[in-house]
C-alpha cells in the first residue's frame, strides 16, 4: 500500500510541475522548492518504502 501511495505522490508532484512549467510560472525558486521536496520523496522511499518491498519477508508456517 505504501507503494501506492508513493508512486501517487511522485506523479502529482510531476503532474504539478509539468502545469506550473507549461504556464510559465516554473522560475529559479519554484526550482529550489521542487527540489526540496524531491529530496523529501526519496528520502521517505528510502525509509519506508524501501524496506517495505525489498526486505525478507518470512512467511508464517500453518
Amino acid at each position: 500500500m505504501l507503494v501506492k501511495i508513493y508512486m501517487t505522490i511522485w506523479g502529482l508532484t510531476a503532474a504539478l510541475a509539468g502545469v506550473l512549467f507549461l504556464s510559465g510560472y516554473f522560475g529559479k525558486m519554484t526550482v529550489v522548492a521542487f527540489g526540496f521536496i524531491c529530496f523529501g520523496l526519496i528520502f521517505m522511499g528510502i525509509l519506508s518504502v524501501l524496506p517495505t518491498t525489498v526486505g525478507h519477508n518470512t512467511h508464517a508456517k500453518h
